[in-house]
């Protein structure tokens, strides 16, 4: 299965080629938008990523799926659910005084039984109005000249062409941004999302009312959609995303009927089982089973004729569907399911025959493909791989360290977790890191909090003040004789995820994110360790062998960020080469490795499972070199490197 997966990486990865000319036309044509019309600069609040692509669902199509957010005034939801089947569907009610509206929010009110609300009609003449005086015929984008145009349907669609070949369209669709305070105080759908949220621990914080067009019976409605609550319940979930990108290839693979099965059908099916499921069973080697198991569940509720939506349960999906659609597709799909029984071969339902893919799931390369130097080195990263006596040494001295710390310190530690490597073995035992959370809830008391722990150490270990290297966040100093860096955090929840969260969100909302990245970098390193922990084993050998390289050469100057750049950098080398090919070699990418720290001052290595390229502040996204922190976007490592670092490890890895 890993093997179809690849094939479809591939086409998305060739589809982000397109991305920069998408973010050029995009931020030209707001400027211009905002510059043409007054009513438009007025309401525009954001952008927001929306669709297959930035979900990271899609199958390498042509499409960018856009919600432009206008601010809004005081508004209450209403009429929720009143208009079966448009159970979805509610007016927005203005409660703000019309004495305190500007001119530009009372042109885009009308009358709805009785209450002035928000009218989807207008605001969308606000956007195609901005769009037709602001679009440009052609612009230029590295040395190439595209065509642009539009349509109307439901979005205003930007068609963007080259030679008169479709590049890409991007959709806009006007929205606006929501919290539980625009709901009544007493409603059922309000009620059902906490219960549900709760349920599934869950956090919500916004969702979007969008304003759609030639939908039968709106009657000035806006649909009121949770994406980024569905973003929630996919997060983190790889192996759930691969599931429904296969499933969308198999029913456009299959075409005819089957493509009457919309992408949100199949994507809700994927996520209700998210939510019945273990997380472990959401696991890459599970891949076979996930997707087998979600093709049942789409072809036991169109034989029900019931899939209903996540947050509408009184909304059932299948109804968009006539008989002759859901018969023809569960005779489809129970044929591919019997075929996999009698062959207990996955793939063949995609027509691929086994021997094709053998050895695709745990990527390794077969003894017949190996040079004497891939071997070499597959021994080489077992050698240098932490032993289990080793681990037990460490975690020992670290115990001791964190009870002297627990005994002695005004600030005991309320949690410790080893990082920089543990847990995926990549380290090397030449210095234990640790990030140690404490009982403290005021961020300014960090240098306090270290200065505390230097006397604690000055006193009761073999530590001189000569030895104690201090930052913002972190300690370094031997103890038991091992070198040791600790980091001092503040824990704001216990779910790393909601962590991550939380800190970047603090980070953005700050006038110097960058600065506020730095100094609370102790907060997210647990969270870069987890995504290192999550890389295949392959990844992993890649990052030992750097990791070993890199200790190797001695070098006088302190540079903090050292390890972490060649860990990233390994880290996206090794990635490229898996979405090549399903039989990596070791030695073939650590080449590719030692050429890019040759050629570090002009890499740029960004990593997407916590964010989008979108989501990086664009000051940042220009620098070079740029190796992004994979958890935290205005944070380039790169960023305080001097010439002389570049030029030394250059030179070491040329010879």
């Amino acid at each position: 299965m890993e093997d179809v997966y690849l094939g479809l990486k591939k086409k998305k990865e060739e589809n982000k080629d397109k991305v920069g000319l998408f973010k050029h036309i995009l931020e030209t044509l707001i400027v211009k938008m905002k510059k043409e019309s007054t009513e438009f600069d007025a309401l525009y609040q954001e952008i927001y990523y929306g669709g297959s692509y930035f979900d990271g669902l899609a199958l390498g199509g042509s499409d960018f799926d856009l919600n432009i957010i206008f601010k809004n005034p005081d508004i209450k939801i209403v009429n929720l659910g009143k208009n079966d089947p448009l159970t979805n569907f509610g007016h927005l009610q203005v409660l703000t005084p019309e004495k305190d509206l500007t001119k530009e929010q009372m042109k885009i009110l009308e009358n709805f039984d009785g209450r002035i609300c928000i009218s989807p009609e207008k605001i969308f003449s606000v956007l195609l109005t901005a769009v037709d005086r602001a679009l440009f015929d052609e612009i230029q984008y590295k040395g190439k000249h595209y065509k642009i145009s539009r349509s109307v349907f439901n979005p205003v669609v930007l068609v963007v062409k080259e030679r008169d070949e479709l590049v890409f369209e991007v959709d806009l669709v006007p929205a606006f941004r929501m919290n539980l305070d625009n709901f009544p105080e007493h409603s059922a759908t309000k009620n059902n999302l906490l219960r549900f949220c709760e349920k599934f621990g869950i956090e919500i914080r916004t969702f979007l009312a969008i304003a759609l067009r030639n939908v039968e019976n709106i009657q000035g409605r806006f649909e009121i959609d949770f994406h980024d609550l569905e973003r929630e319940i996919l997060y983190k979930k790889e192996c759930a995303k691969k599931v429904i990108r296969l499933m969308k290839h198999l029913r456009n693979k299959t075409g005819g009927q089957a493509k009457k099965i919309k992408s949100f059908l199949i994507k809700v099916v994927v996520m209700k089982r998210i939510l019945i499921k273990p997380e472990e069973y959401w696991n890459n080697k599970n891949l076979d089973r996930c997707f087998i198991d979600c093709l049942s569940s789409l072809k036991d509720g169109l034989k029900q004729k019931s899939i209903t939506d996540i947050f509408y349960p009184q909304l059932n999906l299948v109804e968009r569907l006539d008989d002759t659609v859901i018969d023809n597709n569960v005779r489809w799909l129970e044929k591919l399911l019997e075929k996999y029984s009698r062959t207990g071969d996955v793939k063949a339902i995609f027509g691929i025959d086994k021997a094709y893919t053998e050895g695709i799931t745990n990527p390794k390369l077969p003894a017949t493909l190996k040079t004497k130097m891939d071997e070499v080195l597959e021994n080489f990263c077992n050698f240098i791989t932490p032993s289990v006596q080793t681990c037990e040494e460490v975690t020992e001295n670290a115990e001791k360290l964190v009870r002297l710390l627990k005994q002695k310190s005004n600030y005991p530690a309320k949690r410790w977790k080893m990082i920089g490597g543990f847990d995926s073995k990549t380290f090397i035992a030449t210095r234990v890191e640790l990030v140690i959370y404490v009982n403290n809830n005021n961020n300014q008391a960090k240098g306090n909090v270290l200065n505390d722990w230097m006397d604690v150490l000055l006193l009761n270990s073999e530590a001189q003040e000569e030895d104690l290297k201090k930052t913002d966040c972190s300690l370094s100093f031997p103890f038991k004789e091992i070198p040791f860096k600790i980091f001092v955090a503040v824990e704001y929840d216990t779910n790393l995820k909601n962590q991550q969260k939380k800190i970047m969100n603090y980070i953005l909302e700050g006038s110097n994110p960058i600065q506020r990245g730095i100094y609370l970098e102790a907060e997210l390193c647990e969270a870069r360790d987890d995504f290192i922990n999550g890389q295949p084993e392959f990844t992993k050998d890649i990052i030992r062998l750097a990791n070993y390289w890199n200790n190797s050469i001695l070098w006088d100057k302190n540079t903090p960020e050292r390890s972490v750049v060649f860990e990233l950098l390994a880290i996206g080398t090794a990635k490229e080469e898996l979405e090549k090919t399903a039989f990596p070699h070791h030695k073939k990418t650590f080449v590719k490795f030692l050429q890019k720290v040759q050629n570090l001052r002009s890499q740029t290595t960004v990593f997407e499972e916590y964010y989008t390229a979108l989501d990086v502040p664009l000051n940042i996204r220009n620098q070079r070199p740029l190796v992004l922190d994979p958890v935290n976007p205005t944070n380039n490592i790169c960023q305080d490197i001097g010439l002389e670092f570049y030029n030394m490890f250059s030179k070491c890895a040329t010879t």
